[in-house]
């Protein structure tokens, strides 16, 4: 996991660092820089949260494995939205492009965390 998180985080800046570069240059205007920047924002806050979860369930029973990580997904999801629905709602920003800057932020954090619980669920079965 450590790996694929190193190489995620990676990407992660260097897609920022390309997004000021372009709200620098004057290639993108402020309304979509703020698009893309807030759920960038968002999904890394959701990745935190779950790492911190994933780490408490680490060596734990099954059932202390799927409360934090089910449980924590109700709670993520819900503080999710709630930051989605106060960005929309007060924020002057382009809809579509947060939108779409939300759905490959959080792909991209996604995989991180499907290869996390994978690399666990495979680690278990190798002992």
């Amino acid at each position: 996991m450590i790996k694929s998180t190193k190489n995620i985080l990676i990407l992660y800046l260097i897609l920022n660092l390309a997004v000021i570069v372009l709200f620098l240059t004057d290639t993108i205007d402020t309304g979509l820089f703020i698009s893309i920047m807030t759920p960038s924002g968002i999904v890394l806050a959701n990745f935190i949260i779950f790492s911190i979860l994933y780490k408490k369930s680490d060596g734990k029973s099954n059932k202390n494995f799927l409360l934090y990580n089910l449980g924590g997904m109700v709670f993520r999801m819900v503080f999710v939205l709630l930051l989605i629905f106060l960005s929309l709602k007060f924020l002057k920003i382009d809809k579509y492009g947060f939108i779409f800057a939300f759905f490959i932020w959080y792909i991209l954090f996604l995989i991180v965390e499907i290869k996390a619980v994978k690399a666990k669920a495979d680690a278990i079965k190798g002992k």
